[in-house]
């Protein structure tokens, strides 16, 4: 190639002042803070060690009058280096104190074309993060290693699918670098998710390290001049502070609107984990199909580098990388109706207690994750995430100055006295400070359909057609402020009982009575099936040690009542409990019994957890740990097991009544004498008692919600938690060491009943289903790694006691 560095456009010069007057334009500001997106998207990404900047690189790569000073310089010092390669190594550096180095007038469509190249030709590769491809591959051919050396990251990145990543609005992926039309931050990463180290108490996904070219001398030479151009700008520029970095940092942050609560990251990631292929594709469609309306044919046809007439064709022969990229170039708002569209329709078949989540977080947006529900797809997060979208919504609704339907005086009226006197900019905190979630949307959103539109609108959801209860229970969910509902046969009997009293009370017939009571013991026995599955997995699971540690899926497990048949077994075969789940109450009212009976004929000593699986603060400390048994009955306290054994008899002895049963019968037996009114309010009365034993003890799975949170002055914290008419109480720090155990979180499942001393009831978290379960089983394998001596201080760091406080 031939060119003259030197005829780049004249820009303005290099100075603060000048660079901020560009970056007031949002032509020229766009330039600047993508081009700073595509240089994070090629600094992680992997080159062979011959590799060398081409010409469809080099020439839209344009350099300001400092760059090429610069570049002149280099040249001058060092004329066995490339141009090319200077070239785009001084505007991969982008600008230093004394200026900037790259000039507005890069051809960013050309810059983009030109990679695409180099990753159809895989000149330039991306490690593919998503999914287990890469996992398993590696496991495979480099088994047991932390760290790949270039060659073998070529070797195995060049066997998979091209890796899918976004900084501002470039992707990168199969389809090659093109454009968004959301930017993003799904930054490239040569760290990628791994395996399970050899600690059987470890349960972090550790992450195995590529490399792109070697260790000089056989350094690429792409890479080799980089180096150089960076040590020379070092060298003659790097004792002062930058004063241009501020003002594009700002520029970079307000293009990219990453004050937002939007979470983008994690959308996708629990979209590619959540779903399986069919479900994927059927997603990409409908975003597809929104996207043809809204941009054209050709328009998009242009971006993808491919044509597209029929969605349904073209995503039929999509493999996941492909389908991942093409949902990247749509706005978050087409990826949201399209899950939610295929979730309504059945595509996406989500069951009643189901949640749908991401399987890892790739991008370090832990503070927000999305979830995949019968309602669709929404984020949530720790913290004060909700309140904040909550008040990021209502700002939506009452501060947009393009419409005049609604003001912050509406608001405040809405709110009442404590905001009558406040100044405009601070009526948003009075309106969120006070009332339940459900009360603040009733009052501020539902009592306008202006308000409902808006919130609508911030939400991405249609609420056109609903009743106000279901919009509720939409906006809630959509906003992270609720969870999936657990099942509530409690409830269903509360009702039950309080209808077959007041039939009682008004005289009613026989038949009439007799329905009421059909309908209270069919919940009674849904109500004893989920409790006796759940207190035999509460009881007698290493819940410490599983999967899914410490946390509760309220789908039906009868496999688990084997323990109840192994080790109490029937003697009467009207009893034995049938681990398919078809139990009848007789069978189920016996279980509780029996569980006790099982749990008590067992030996501790025969469960204690080898010290392998004992976490090493515990081994090499004072620390307790909380878990010293692979059954956690034995880890309860002494008055704990006794209430639970007694508790367990309890519910046996009530559910098997003499009163009881006959007021049962009644409704089986046309010749059996029909209770009297004493013996029907008898019943009734028992079986109040059942019900209320079931829910303080936490027996009948109850989701408990954090009410209060105090922290006094040296750090120590009590957390309140409430369901019902019980209240728990957690406190922090502990000198028991109880990992994975949930203990902050805004709802959790806790078993009051079963109380660990100090750190609290068992309780547990509520299960997401994290991708199609098949293809994720054995990810990932869990092996042991060669280490290096001069590692260990670095790996030990981090792990103090107070990490690994529950």
């Amino acid at each position: 190639m031939t060119e003259t560095y030197g005829q780049d456009s004249e820009p303005a010069t290099d100075s603060v002042a000048s660079l901020a007057a560009q970056l007031a334009d949002p032509t020229l500001r766009r330039v600047f803070v993508e081009a700073l997106a595509i240089h994070s998207l090629l600094s992680e990404c992997v080159i062979d060690r011959s590799y060398t900047i081409p010409d469809t690189l080099a020439a839209p790569a344009r350099l300001s009058p400092f760059g090429r000073t610069m570049f002149d310089e280099i040249r001058a010092k060092n004329q066995r280096l490339k141009p090319n390669d200077v070239k785009f190594s001084i505007f991969m550096g982008f600008g230093c104190p004394e200026g900037i180095l790259i000039d507005p007038s890069t051809d960013l469509a050309a810059l983009r074309s030109g990679i695409t190249t180099e990753i159809s030709k895989q000149r330039v590769l991306f490690p593919y993060i998503f999914g287990r491809e890469l996992h398993d591959r590696t496991a495979a051919r480099f088994p047991e290693k932390r760290e790949l050396s270039a060659s073998q990251t070529i070797d195995l990145l060049k066997e998979l699918p091209v890796g899918v990543f976004q900084a501002g609005y470039t992707t990168v992926g199969p389809f090659g670098c093109i454009e968004s039309l959301q930017a993003r931050t799904l930054e490239a990463t040569l760290s990628v998710p791994g395996y399970y180290c050899s600690d059987e108490t470890c349960e972090e996904v550790h992450r195995i390290k590529l490399n792109t070219s070697d260790t000089p001398p056989r350094l690429a030479p792409a890479n080799k001049t980089g180096d150089y151009v960076t040590a020379y700008l070092a060298d003659k520029y790097g004792g002062s502070e930058d004063p241009h970095a501020r003002l594009i940092s700002e520029a970079f942050l307000a293009e990219y609107q990453v004050y937002n609560l939007e979470a983008s990251e994690a959308i996708i990631e629990t979209v590619v984990d959540g779903l399986n292929l069919d479900e994927l594709r059927a997603v990409a469609e409908v975003a597809l199909k929104e996207g043809l309306k809204a941009h054209g044919a050709k328009s998009l046809s242009l971006r993808l580098g491919s044509v597209v007439n029929n969605p349904a064709a073209f995503v039929a022969g999509l493999s996941t990388p492909h389908l991942i990229q093409l949902l990247l170039i749509f706005p978050d708002a087409f990826i949201i109706h399209a899950v939610d569209a295929c979730v309504s329709d059945g595509t996406i078949a989500i069951s009643e207690h189901e949640v749908r989540v991401r399987r890892i977080d790739r991008f370090g947006g832990n503070t927000a994750w999305a979830e995949i529900g019968r309602r669709g797809i929404r984020v949530t997060g720790k913290g004060d995430f909700v309140a904040n979208r909550l008040m990021e919504m209502l700002r939506s609704i009452y501060y947009d100055k393009s419409s005049a339907s609604l003001t912050p005086e509406d608001l405040a009226y809405l709110v009442g006295p404590s905001a009558s006197n406040v100044e405009e900019d601070y009526i948003l905190d009075y309106a969120v400070r006070g009332g339940s979630p459900e009360e603040l949307l009733r009052n501020l959103v539902l009592g306008s359909r202006a308000a409902v539109h808006k919130a609508g609108d911030y939400l991405h959801v249609s609420l056109e057609g609903m009743e106000k209860d279901e919009m509720l229970e939409t906006l809630l969910w959509k906003l992270g402020a609720s969870t999936i509902a657990l099942q509530d046969d409690l409830g269903r009997m509360k009702k039950y009982e309080e209808a077959l009293s007041a039939r009682i009370s008004e005289g009613a017939s026989q038949d009439a009575i007799r329905a009421e009571i059909s309908n209270l013991f069919a919940s009674l026995e849904g109500a004893l099936r989920v409790s006796l599955e759940f207190c035999t997995w509460t009881l007698t699971n290493d819940h410490f040690l599983d999967d899914l540690a410490f946390v509760y899926d309220p789908q039906p497990r009868p496999g688990v009542l084997a323990f109840i048949e192994k080790y109490s077994p029937a003697t009467d075969n009207r009893f034995q409990l049938d681990l398919t789940g078809k139990n009848t109450l007789s069978a189920l009212g016996a279980g509780f019994s029996r569980l006790a009976k099982a749990i008590d004929r067992l030996a501790p000593d025969e469960y204690l957890r080898p010290t392998s699986q004992i976490p090493a603060v515990c081994r090499e400390t004072n620390h307790p740990f909380a878990f010293p048994h692979t059954i956690p009955f034995f880890d309860l306290s002494t008055a704990s097991k006794r209430l639970v054994l007694d508790s367990l008899n309890s519910v046996s002895r009530l559910v098997q009544d003499e009163v009881v049963l006959k007021v049962r019968n009644a409704t089986i037996h046309g010749d059996t004498e029909f209770p009297s009114v004493g013996e029907l309010g008898l019943g009734l009365e028992k079986l109040a008692e059942l019900r209320h034993l079931l829910s303080r003890s936490g027996f009948y799975p109850t989701l408990f919600k954090r009410a209060e949170t105090v922290v006094d002055e040296l750090g120590r914290a009590v957390y309140s938690f409430h369901a019902a008419d019980t209240t728990i109480v957690l406190n922090r720090p502990s000198w028991a060491i109880a990992p994975k155990m949930p203990n902050t979180s805004r709802r959790m499942i806790a078993v009051p009943a079963c109380d660990t001393m100090a750190s609290g009831p068992l309780r547990f978290s509520l299960h997401g289903r994290m991708g199609d379960e098949p293809y994720w089983k054995g990810w990932p394998k869990r092996w042991s790694v060669k280490r290096e001596y001069g590692n260990l201080a670095h790996d030990a760091q981090g792990q103090m006691p107070n990490e690994a406080v529950g």
